[in-house]
């Protein structure tokens, strides 16, 4: 994969991704949310359980290029239309990806960048983190991100920034939803080791399965179907290899051996 405005690498079973535009605040363009869609399609082939997502230089993410925003002089509906979707994509496919995700969030954050934080499992920030979803005092609407921040955030908190565009700290974010752990920046690759330490120590079979298991059932009725889709797992599950190897662990108090299996 050609990369120009992502880059990564794996390390211990723990993919790290860094948005690497620094000279544009990582602004969020075409180019960088083709290579971040592709990126995620594919990370599931790769050795990974777990993925960190980060902004290099001053700031994680300035949200949406601005440039490529205003450029509409040569480009039809159609055009408009399929990159917009573009920006769905690339934060619907995160939030569906296997594998847990933690994004660190450092700088400022504003508009389409807080659906990178709103889609990821776990997201850290320091308390002097600036938030915004900046779009009404651009005459944008902030609809791409909407689905995902409302999930993570709620109705009413999300309705209150988003009309607002007021600018948020760490802490606000933190009350908010928005972000689940406030550490020092000095801190951050310590949680971030903490945390992927613990994720590696679960079977990575069975994590992908509830993870996938929450997003399907989300805003499921919870009736017979229901039922029959539950039931089913944990019996495919109780069959796996990963549970004989995790339930004789715990029976011969040993720490199990997993196997980040194709």
């Amino acid at each position: 994969m050609d990369l120009n405005t992502i880059e990564f690498s794996i390390k211990d079973q723990v993919a790290y991704l860094w948005l690497n535009r620094p000279e544009k605040r990582n602004a969020l363009n075409a180019d960088m949310l083709a290579e971040l869609l592709s990126f995620f399609e594919s990370i599931s082939r790769k050795e990974a359980r777990v993925l960190v997502l980060r902004g290099r230089g001053k700031v994680f993410c300035a949200g949406a290029d601005l440039a490529f925003m205003s450029d509409i002089s040569q480009k039809t509906d159609e055009d408009l239309q399929s990159e917009a979707t573009l920006f769905f994509d690339c934060f619907e496919s995160l939030y569906r990806l296997p594998i847990p995700v933690i994004c660190y969030a450092h700088g400022t954050v504003h508009g389409g960048a807080n659906g990178l934080l709103a889609a990821s499992d776990f997201v850290l920030s320091t308390e002097d983190t600036r938030f915004s979803f900046s779009e009404v005092g651009l005459g944008l609407v902030p609809a791409t991100v909407a689905p995902f921040v409302l999930r993570r955030m709620g109705s009413v908190k999300t309705r209150q920034c988003m009309i607002s565009g007021k600018v948020m700290d760490g802490i606000e974010a933190f009350s908010g939803g928005l972000v689940d752990h406030l550490v020092s920046h000095e801190q951050a690759d310590m949680e971030i080791e903490k945390l992927t330490g613990l994720l590696k120590e679960n079977a990575p079979g069975a994590v992908m399965m509830t993870k996938k298991l929450l997003v399907d059932i989300e805003h499921k009725e919870i009736n017979g179907e229901l039922r029959a889709l539950t039931a089913e797992m944990i019996a495919r599950a109780r069959r796996s290899d990963e549970a004989a190897e995790g339930l004789d662990a715990f029976f011969s108090k040993r720490i199990p051996n997993w196997r980040n299996k194709e």
